[in-house]
């Protein structure tokens, strides 16, 4: 069975928090909440690949002036709900 929504919204808010004092070293860090819907037959529901909640990280180290790479990066960690079906 297809699902065919009318119309669909998301609402969210994220934080970010970084430092780059000017040292070799800096990091980030970002988490978010979100919220994805459809509208079919009349009703809301979540996306079926909704995620509600991410985390990432990011830690980058800068070895001179001249050169800059991301050493290393974080990983985002989904907290969505599980895929949702239709019922008639």
């Amino acid at each position: 069975m297809e699902i065919d929504p009318t119309s669909g919204r998301a609402r969210g808010i994220e934080l970010v928090a970084e430092s780059r004092n000017g040292s070799r070293f800096g990091w980030s860090a970002s988490y978010a909440l979100a919220r994805s819907e459809e509208l079919v037959d009349g009703r809301w529901v979540p996306v079926e690949h909704d995620q509600t909640q991410t985390f990432y990280a990011d830690v980058s180290y800068i070895p001179a002036p001249q050169l800059a790479t991301q050493a290393a990066r974080g990983s985002i960690i989904p907290a969505g709900r599980p895929p949702t079906s239709a019922t008639p």
